[in-house]
């Protein structure tokens, strides 16, 4: 579970697990050669080639409800991670353990590699709690 005074963007989160997740973390490869790590907000990006652990952040939490007092309210958000290995599923148990470390409040759940589903998957979900002042 996270706390803070102000909301979690999706790049801030980015920004975080891009570096929690570094030593696991696949990679792009773009059309004309560059390389960079295999973590985005939103889509996957056109024209790339994907190797290893990639992870998606939406743009925006699910907002799940909000608790008020007398002097402030506490937004309850859902933010979903999903973990995409394109690896045969080999780097999902240590990002799971990597997410599970930071998120005390969690959620997850394993999509193995079928017919439809070409690559396993975890998504992860996480509770985070914003508070404001009234």
């Amino acid at each position: 579970m996270s706390t803070c005074a102000n909301p979690l963007t999706a790049c801030a989160l980015l920004a975080l697990l891009k570096v929690k997740l570094a030593p696991i973390l696949g990679k792009y490869t773009y059309s004309n050669g560059f390389v960079d790590p295999a973590i985005t907000v939103a889509n996957t990006p056109d024209e790339i080639e994907v190797e290893g652990l990639e992870v998606i952040i939406p743009l925006l939490p699910k907002e799940n409800r909000k608790i008020s007092s007398t002097s402030s309210y506490t937004e309850e958000v859902i933010w979903t991670i999903y973990l995409i290995d394109h690896n045969k599923g080999r780097s999902l148990p240590g990002a799971t353990r990597i997410l599970d470390s930071m998120f005390v409040k969690s959620r997850k759940q394993f999509y193995p590699e079928t017919e439809d589903l070409k690559t396993p998957q975890v998504v992860f979900q996480f509770f985070h709690y914003q508070t404001t002042d009234l």
